[in-house]
């Protein structure tokens, strides 16, 4: 599905960042240090974020989301990519 990331790669949430999900289905990413580095995920970013859990492939996944949501693999794809690259870019996700 993805082109540059392995859809057997399994990600887990380094331990630095802790997140919070808001009532609108945002999720805060904030850095545990004592920095005021903040991130706002939304959209289908946050339901990749909320799904990261050391045990799921990425694969996995986005086929859930496919599965649940009403948009296209190609989409998903143009979204996921480049929000993942960044976090491993952010060292947020190992």
């Amino acid at each position: 599905m993805l082109k540059d990331i392995s859809n057997d790669t399994i990600f887990t949430v380094t331990q630095n960042y802790v997140h919070r999900k808001n009532p609108d289905g945002s999720v805060i990413l904030m850095k545990v240090t004592d920095d005021d580095d903040f991130f706002k995920i939304t959209g289908v970013a946050s339901q990749i974020w909320q799904r990261i859990d050391g045990k799921k492939t990425i694969n996995e996944i986005l086929l859930s989301i496919l599965s649940e949501y009403d948009v296209t693999e190609e989409q998903l794809v143009k979204d996921a990519e480049p929000f993942l690259k960044r976090l491993i870019e952010l060292e947020i996700i190992a």
